[in-house]
């Protein structure tokens, strides 16, 4: 396994990398910006990022950590840019340099999220014994929490590829917009596809609502195929 070099220090492995970067990320004090090695080894995760040069801009810029408005508990890093507008940036999505179809792929789940949430809600509503229903794969009782909505018989990724077909286009000709600062969901950058592809998957989604470990299986089941 290739080592990885990060701010001048060297790390075994990209586990190994996260790590370090998720112990600069809940010991730094809020009230500073980074410094130092813990500076230079974050600063280096963050010129993996797909979107680097509009995270940090044209300037200089600065790297804190600051508590989610949310969640307290949930800190992120967020770069501090010379005008003195700031925007928050993943490490995780800078170690896992994912490719443009998978950002694509992306993009359409965020699209139809409001189908998956909206199905699983009244799943609940109209089959729930009490708080839970029951999972027709295991016969386990399951929750909202415990549950996950499992597109079936066609996987999510099975659909993608018959709409592409449709459509008469590949992953690679979908175009998405630049991401903005602070943007948590990625858009397709033609509308009207976007429009069309909710409409597909509105029109051809199967589901089933299981546990969250069958879910997981049948995805690596598919992964070894």
């Amino acid at each position: 396994m290739a080592k990885i070099v990060k701010g001048g220090m060297t790390f075994q492995s990209k586990e190994k990398l996260r790590n370090y970067v998720k112990y600069v990320l809940n010991n730094q004090d809020i009230t500073k910006m980074l410094s130092g090695k813990w500076f230079e080894v974050v600063n280096d995760v963050l010129k993996d990022h797909q979107n680097y040069k509009e995270k940090v801009g044209d300037g200089e810029y600065q790297i804190g950590v600051t508590t989610c408005p949310v969640n307290p508990k949930n800190r992120h890093f967020y770069i501090l840019r010379e005008d003195g507008s700031s925007t928050d940036f993943s490490y995780y999505k800078a170690l896992s340099a994912k490719s443009h179809k998978t950002e694509v792929k992306k993009a359409l789940r965020d699209c139809v999220k409001d189908q998956v949430m909206t199905f699983k809600e009244n799943y609940f509503k109209e089959n729930a014994k009490g708080a839970y229903c029951i999972c027709p794969e295991t016969g386990l009782k399951i929750t909202k929490k415990t549950s996950h909505l499992d597109h079936y018989p066609k996987q999510f990724d099975e659909l993608v590829a018959d709409w592409l077909k449709v459509k008469g286009l590949k992953l690679d000709d979908v175009e998405l917009l630049p991401s903005k600062d602070n943007d948590t969901q990625d858009f397709l950058k033609d509308a009207d596809l976007a429009e069309d592809f909710y409409q597909y998957h509105l029109a051809n989604a199967e589901y089933r609502v299981v546990l969250t470990a069958v879910n997981m299986q049948r995805k690596k089941a598919k992964r070894t195929q």
